[in-house]
């Protein structure tokens, strides 16, 4: 469902100084996500940045809600905005806890999936967007992380071809090894 007119330009988001004017609100899964132009406090200087915010829609929301939220905003330092919507905030709005992300562009990859379902994906457009997601999850990986909810909702497309993953809330953390650097074992012949 899309729609306009969720008005949160009276509110505080904590971090973030409000959510100024009309926003367009995409609701799918258990979550509500909101867009718009936003600037952050005690920074006028700044340009504005542009936000996703992301809601949970039940009331009140399930208690696994909530942790994936804040799963996804404790990896805001392994996160980046080459490949990832960064996560800025955790606050509350209106009585809801909220996650605050860094917008990169782009749509949700279903609601593009959805726009052209008549017909399949032109190649020349499927291959880069294939290649940028395989690009996306190796970064996330180098930073050791497993996204575990891979789906064309969790990923973020524009028609330039670039990839960014969202959804982090059941990612998991790969222990670090740490190996003395040694030379590999070598088997002699007798």
């Amino acid at each position: 469902m899309v729609s306009f007119g969720e008005s949160l330009a009276s509110s505080s988001l904590g971090a973030v100084d409000a959510l100024n004017g009309r926003c367009l609100q995409v609701c799918f899964g258990n979550h509500s996500r909101w867009r718009g132009i936003h600037a952050l406090p005690r920074q006028p200087a700044r340009q504005p940045i542009a936000l996703l915010v992301v809601a949970p829609t039940g009331e009140p929301p399930p208690p696994q809600t909530l942790r994936r939220l804040e799963h996804e905003y404790s990896l805001a330092e392994e996160l980046e905005p080459a490949w990832a919507a960064k996560p800025l905030a955790l606050t509350r709005h209106e009585g809801r806890t909220i996650l605050v992300l860094a917008d990169p562009g782009g749509e949700p990859l279903d609601r593009v999936l959805e726009r052209e379902r008549e017909r399949p994906l032109d190649l020349a457009r499927l291959l880069p967007l294939a290649v940028n997601l395989a690009t996306a999850l190796s970064h996330a990986h180098q930073r050791g992380l497993i996204h575990k909810d891979i789906k064309p909702d969790n990923v973020l497309v524009d028609e330039a071809g670039h990839v960014w993953l969202t959804g982090f809330g059941i990612a998991s953390r790969l222990p670090r090894e740490r190996q003395a650097p040694a030379p590999p074992d070598t088997a002699s012949a007798v």
